[in-house]
């Protein structure tokens, strides 16, 4: 019997209906949530750098384009947004289609794009699991009411459990995309920054590659340790030799340099000079740079001298 619509009284179920209505409200949260985190990757998954002016009007020129922008990205539904995500930024074994061609237009450009591929069978299921969503949403707004009878205790209890379940698999999806938007978003970040620094400039304006921390510092660091341990010069050939051997994808050309000479020079971490040979031919040795020292005060003398630095050797 139900309650007449001018009486005070709640019906019985009241209590059970307001729970089911607060974990339907929890899921359409996680859902946009979840909305929100994928209009993030889609953002950040394209962008374009250009800059239309001359070298010297300075890397603070350079104009950044989003494929996505934030406009076109707020009137997206749910299934929208999976459709493109799961056709632009997933990919599975197979090879990504070839991007256009940039406009030659006489404006510098630079085009930065991030994705994420799988293994065929990881991409079929995280392909699933995205649908699984949408089905999941479509569900809680078009048909939940069908499914229970809301204005009884055992079937608001049912509905209750049934959106506890629901609710506990958006937040495992949800999840496992926060830690990819993560990652785009930091790659993004750093693109983005590195396009509008002076590093960033100069490989847009001069073709060569920031070298501070680079892989082929470091590799040859490891390389000049082992072959000279109390940091003595060692023939330049000597060095290329094992750099060939054990770092054959390290090459100059890599970073737009012309050869090691200028490579070595440019990275500010070794010293570079001639030296003759046992045959009197002339050769290039190398070693790493050492670190500028200073001495402290003499404690024997009364009146403290400037502290005193050792010059390191000039790179030729």
């Amino acid at each position: 019997m139900q309650p007449s619509p001018l009486s005070n009284q709640e019906p019985p179920y009241a209590d059970a209906q307001r729970q089911v209505q607060r974990w339907l409200g929890r899921c359409m949260l996680m859902l946009q949530q979840y909305e929100k985190l994928l209009k993030a990757c889609l953002h950040d998954m394209y962008l374009e750098a250009s800059h239309a002016g001359q070298g010297e009007d300075g890397h603070a020129q350079f104009e950044v384009r989003r494929a996505y922008d934030t406009d076109a990205l707020r009137t997206m539904t749910l299934g929208t947004l999976v459709k493109h995500f799961t056709g632009e930024f997933l990919s599975g074994d197979e090879p990504r289609p070839d991007e256009p061609e940039l406009p030659d237009d006489g404006v510098l450009r630079m085009r930065f794009s991030i994705g994420l591929q799988m293994d065929s069978t990881e991409f079929d299921r995280f392909k699933h699991s995205l649908k699984e969503l949408v089905d999941l949403r479509n569900g809680l707004v078009h048909h939940f009411i069908e499914r229970f009878d809301l204005q009884t205790i055992a079937g608001c209890d049912a509905a209750q459990r049934d959106l506890e379940q629901v609710y506990s698999r958006i937040l495992a999806r949800w999840e496992a995309l926060r830690r990819i938007a993560q990652t785009v978003a930091e790659s993004s970040e750093y693109v983005t920054q590195f396009f509008r620094s002076k590093e960033g400039h100069q490989l847009l304006m001069t073709g060569k590659l920031p070298l501070t921390n680079a892989p082929v510092v470091l590799a040859l660091g490891k390389v000049l340790t082992r072959l000279a341990p109390t940091n003595e010069f060692v023939a330049l050939n000597q060095v290329l030799d094992e750099m060939r051997a054990g770092h054959p994808e390290e090459t100059p050309d890599r970073y737009g340099r012309s050869g090691w000479p200028e490579l070595i020079h440019d990275t500010g971490a070794f010293e570079i000079q001639r030296s003759k040979a046992l045959d009197g031919s002339s050769e290039r040795q190398v070693r790493r740079r050492l670190p500028a020292v200073s001495h402290p005060p003499s404690s024997a003398s009364q009146t403290p001298t400037p502290s005193q630095s050792l010059a390191s050797i000039s790179a030729e």
